[in-house]
C-alpha cells in the first residue's frame, strides 16, 4: 500500500497539506 493511498482514508479527515503542498488526494476528491 502506497502512501498516498493510506493518506487518501485520513486525508478526508486530515489536510494533506502539511504533507503535500499540491494536495494531490484532495484534487481528486
Amino acid at each position: 500500500a502506497t502512501p498516498e493511498t493510506e493518506y487518501g482514508r485520513m486525508n478526508i479527515g486530515s489536510r494533506p497539506s502539511k504533507r503535500k503542498p499540491s494536495g494531490g488526494i484532495e484534487s481528486l476528491r
